[in-house]
């Protein structure tokens, strides 16, 4: 973040704004799955006690579902796999978009 800022400094493009917000907000999203998928790698081992937040992980997870705790970035309807797939389209978009430049369409 520090470097994309200093890139972008000087740069009034409102745009700019849309950018450094978004890559705060999955940046924020891709710690609570780090940190979740590795406290439930950790709960099915049985080093740490299973939580009800973890418990609903669990059962969003059996049943393809995005869970409650993932669902705060952007909305969406789709399935967990499916999820994952548009996530990972995402954040090479905003990846793309902080090496280079603004892209041509959004």
């Amino acid at each position: 973040m520090f470097a994309l800022k200093q890139k972008l400094k000087g740069d009034d493009n409102p745009l700019n704004v849309v950018l450094v917000q978004e890559i705060q907000r999955y940046n924020i999203l891709l710690n609570k799955l780090v940190v979740s998928l590795d406290q439930l790698a950790k709960g099915i081992q049985g080093l740490v006690v299973i939580s009800p937040d973890l418990e609903e992980i669990i059962n969003a997870l059996n049943e393809n579902k995005v869970p409650v705790a993932w669902a705060f970035a952007y909305f969406s309807l789709k399935p967990l796999a499916a999820w994952f797939a548009d996530l990972k389209v995402r954040y090479e978009f905003f990846n793309t978009w902080a090496l280079k430049s603004i892209p041509y369409h959004f």
